[in-house]
């Protein structure tokens, strides 16, 4: 028998196990399978969620898309479903859905999760949807994309599956950064944050993630971040910028209120640019201070 000491450390150390467990920060949801009855093969739902509600929420878009792929199929013969994660991570969930009838495919649905909502995210929700970014997909897919078309979100680019055949196609987002909607792309492309303490420092970043260059700024006294020097072209192309305040609140944006600018720029090819940002008024040439940030795209 352990004598009371003993015991009470194997205790703590059971405890600070299971701890770490149960609070480290998961990589992404925990996916089982499920069977389909009258026909063969598995479909997928989540689980282990400590929100019971945001799983229910999750597993309900997950099922509509099941649902609606077994609507698509119905009548055909020799039923088999499958499903492949095209990612899981800690903020999204992807997931192709597919069917074949005497081995031959039918049908695909997908699903497009951002987990800490439980919201499912449409094509035209993840991309800008004007007509030169349908007829770019048309001209690199040979086929044109639609509402029900299934595309996955994966590590390097949107993976589309062609309602002829079922052949699985991939874009890198390199090729879709004029389309992007920036305020999602966080979501599910690699992000790297950076501030004014990586001036005259190294980053290096894999193609088809964004950059986020945060830097402290306060445009109510007429200065800003200003790219002056176009040194990051082919590796990096510009998407978008944005100015955010300290305080939400239009009462205390007073002359002298600071902020954030907020450039952001995708990593569109592998190779060494610079980004080199001025802080000034536009209408001077002088600037009070200055970074510069090598950018190595991998």
């Amino acid at each position: 028998m352990l004598r009371p000491g003993i015991r009470g450390c194997l205790f703590l150390f059971f405890f600070c196990f299971m701890t770490a467990i149960l609070c480290e920060a998961a990589p992404g949801a925990t996916v089982i399978s499920r069977g389909v009855e009258n026909a063969y093969g598995e479909l997928p739902e989540t689980d282990g969620f400590s929100d019971l509600l945001l799983q229910d929420k999750i597993n309900a878009v997950i099922r509509k898309a099941a649902d609606d792929l077994q609507k698509a199929v119905q009548g055909k013969p020799e039923l088999e479903y499958s499903y492949k994660i095209v990612s899981n991570t800690r903020d999204f969930l992807s997931i192709l859905l597919r069917v074949e009838s005497g081995g031959v495919f039918a049908a695909a649905r997908s699903v497009n999760i951002y987990l800490p909502s439980g919201a499912d995210c449409a094509l035209n929700e993840i991309f800008n949807p004007s007509e030169e970014f349908f007829a770019f997909l048309e001209k690199s897919l040979a086929w044109r994309p639609g509402p029900d078309t299934a595309f996955g979100l994966s590590g390097r680019g949107v993976i589309f599956i062609s309602p002829a055949g079922g052949l699985e196609q991939l874009i890198g987002y390199e090729k879709l950064f004029g389309w992007i909607n920036v305020s999602r792309a966080g979501y599910y492309l690699d992000s790297y944050r950076v501030t004014a303490a990586a001036d005259g420092k190294l980053l290096r970043a894999r193609v088809g993630g964004i950059i986020v260059l945060l830097l402290e700024s306060n445009r109510t006294s007429g200065y800003s971040w200003q790219i002056e020097k176009n040194d990051y072209s082919p590796v990096l192309q510009y998407m978008n910028s944005a100015y955010l305040m300290n305080s939400p609140k239009a009462a205390e944006r007073s002359i002298g209120a600071g902020g954030w600018d907020m450039l952001i720029f995708g990593v569109a090819a592998s190779g060494e640019a610079y980004l080199e940002a001025q802080y000034k008024r536009s209408w001077e040439k002088q600037a009070v201070k200055t970074i510069k940030i090598q950018i190595i795209g991998e």
